[in-house]
């Protein structure tokens, strides 16, 4: 096991990194394609009162499953504000439990070397950072 951490810099250099390439400039872009859309609904949602029927501008809303709204709301609640930081938080942290996800498989299966690049790399790799800044459900 100490042979296995024998270089530290692989396992913390990467875990150092990886909430500034998450975080970073989180809530300075302004929303793209449907971020908004997300938003608006789950804003529509507190607003109105109505947690079962999603609306966008007053008209039902079904192209998505609400559940990904009630995500929202629940972030936008809990930091008492609505932006695109609350909005995109939830999808960064998705992204970080489908690594952390990744990683325990491949360490049940491989071993605890390969679960953690595995793990911490699909984190880096693009799409997945670029998608983990769209406060998007797809």
């Amino acid at each position: 096991m100490k042979a296995l951490f024998k270089n530290y810099g692989l396992f913390v250099i990467p875990l150092f990194l990886l909430p500034a390439a998450l975080l970073t400039n989180l809530g300075v872009m302004t929303f793209i394609d449907d971020e908004a859309i997300r938003a608006l609904v789950a804003l529509e949602m507190d607003l109105s009162g109505n947690y079962i029927t999603p609306t966008l501008h007053g008209a039902f809303y079904y192209n998505k499953p609400p559940l990904f709204n009630w995500i929202l709301l629940l972030f936008f609640r809990l930091s008492g504000q609505f932006d695109e930081l609350t909005a995109r938080l939830p999808t960064v942290l998705a992204l970080l439990g489908y690594g952390l996800t990744v990683f325990w498989v491949f360490r049940k299966q491989y071993s605890l070397r390969t679960g953690f690049f595995g793990g911490v790399h699909l984190d880096y790799l693009r799409p997945h950072p670029v998608l983990g800044f769209h406060a998007g459900v797809d």
